[in-house]
C-alpha cells in the first residue's frame, strides 16, 4: 500500500480538500504554485510544516483523485472516486463531499420563484420584515426551511434564521456595517446562512455520523453551494458572493471562545476567501458571529443558552458582548493585528 501522512498531518490538511474541489468544480486550473494558494485561502500556509514536500505532493494527490470525479459520467465512477480518498485516510462523508464539490457547477438559470426586481421591492420597503423574506425564499428553499436545526433548543431551520434576522434588526440594521457593506445584502445571508444544514444532517446521519459532526463538517459545503447558487440566480456581483461563502465556511469566533485557542489562521483564511482586508472582514464577522449566537439566548424569545456572552440594553436597542467575552474577543483581535 502507498505510504499515507501521519494521522496528526493529515487532519491539519482536511480543511483544505473542500476548497481543494469547489476549485477544480469551477474549473480551475491547480499547479504546484496554486496548491500553495489553496492553504493560504484555508488559513494553514503560514505554517511551516504545510508547506513541506511531503504535504504539497499530498494535495497534487487529492487533485488527481478530485479531477476524475468532476470528470465521472456514473454513481460506480463516483464511488471509486471516494474509494481512492478514504484510501489516503480521509473519512468518508468528507470523500463524498469532496467529490459531489469536484462536480461542475450548472450555469446559472433564473428560477421562476426569484425575482431581483420583488426581491428589491421587499427590502426597500417601509414594512420589511425577516417574515417577509423568508418568505420569498420559501418556494426555492421551504423543505431547508422547516427541517430540524439539529441542536438542543429543538429548533426548526427557519426559527433559527428568523431568531438571528430579527436580532439583527433590533440591533444593527438602522447603523452602517463594517467596511459598508450593504445592509440588505446582509439581510439575503442571513436569511440562507443555514440553508444546507438539513443536506449536511441527511447525509452524515445516514453514514453513522453524529448530527453535531456531520453539521460541522457538512453544513459549510452545502450553504456555500446553495447560498452561492441563489445570489448568483439574483444577480449579486461576485465580491458580495464572496463574502457570503467566507461568512459561512467557519465559525472561528466560537471555536475560540469555547476552547481558547486562537483560531488566527482560519479567520485570515476566511478574509482571503472573502476579498476583504483581514480586520475588516473580522469587524463584519463579528456582527456576524453576535447575531447568530445571540439567537439562543432568552433576548431572543429562546431558551436560555448563550445569555452570557452578551449584554443587552433593550431602550438603547444597543447589544454589546459581556465584559469577559470582550477581553477575550479583545485578544483574538491583537493575535489578527500582530501576525
Amino acid at each position: 500500500m502507498e505510504e499515507r501522512l501521519p494521522e496528526d498531518k493529515l487532519s491539519a490538511l482536511l480543511p483544505a480538500l473542500s476548497l481543494l474541489a469547489e476549485r477544480i468544480g469551477a474549473g480551475e486550473v491547480l499547479e504546484h504554485s496554486a496548491l500553495r494558494e489553496v492553504l493560504l485561502d484555508v488559513g494553514i500556509n503560514e505554517q511551516a510544516w504545510a508547506i513541506e514536500h511531503s504535504n504539497l505532493l499530498e494535495l497534487e494527490k487529492w487533485t488527481g483523485i478530485l479531477k476524475r470525479a468532476r470528470d465521472s459520467s456514473s454513481e460506480s465512477e463516483d464511488a471509486l472516486v471516494v474509494e481512492e480518498l478514504r484510501a489516503r485516510g480521509i473519512p468518508e462523508f468528507n470523500a463524498i463531499l469532496a467529490c459531489h464539490s469536484a462536480k461542475p457547477r450548472p450555469l446559472p438559470v433564473e428560477p421562476s420563484s426569484l425575482s431581483r426586481e420583488e426581491l428589491d421591492n421587499i427590502l426597500r420597503s417601509s414594512d420589511y420584515t425577516p417574515d417577509k423574506l423568508i418568505e420569498f425564499f420559501r418556494p426555492d428553499f421551504g423543505k431547508e426551511f422547516v427541517a430540524d436545526a439539529g441542536v438542543w433548543e429543538k429548533y426548526t431551520v427557519e426559527r433559527h434564521i428568523l431568531m438571528v434576522m430579527h436580532q439583527f434588526e433590533k440591533y444593527f440594521s438602522r447603523g452602517s456595517l463594517p467596511s459598508g457593506f450593504n445592509v440588505d445584502t446582509f439581510r439575503v445571508i442571513l436569511a440562507l446562512h443555514d440553508i444546507g444544514v438539513s443536506a449536511a444532517i441527511e447525509e452524515g446521519t445516514k453514514r453513522g455520523m453524529e448530527i453535531r459532526e456531520a453539521k460541522k463538517i457538512g453544513q459549510p459545503i452545502y450553504t456555500s453551494k446553495l447560498m452561492g447558487s441563489a445570489m448568483e440566480n439574483l444577480g449579486f456581483d461576485r465580491k458580495e458572493i464572496d463574502v457570503a461563502k467566507a461568512l459561512v465556511s467557519d465559525d472561528p469566533i466560537g471555536s475560540y471562545l469555547r476552547s481558547g485557542i486562537f483560531t488566527t489562521a482560519s479567520i485570515r483564511g476566511m478574509a482571503r476567501q472573502s476579498g476583504m482586508p483581514v480586520l475588516d472582514f473580522f469587524d463584519l464577522l463579528l456582527v456576524f458571529y453576535m447575531v447568530d449566537a445571540s439567537s439562543y439566548t432568552e433576548d431572543a424569545g429562546g431558551q436560555k443558552s448563550l445569555d452570557f456572552l452578551f449584554v443587552f440594553d433593550k431602550h438603547q436597542m444597543k447589544m454589546a458582548f459581556s465584559p469577559e467575552t470582550l477581553n477575550k474577543i479583545s485578544k483574538l483581535r491583537k493575535s489578527l493585528e500582530w501576525s
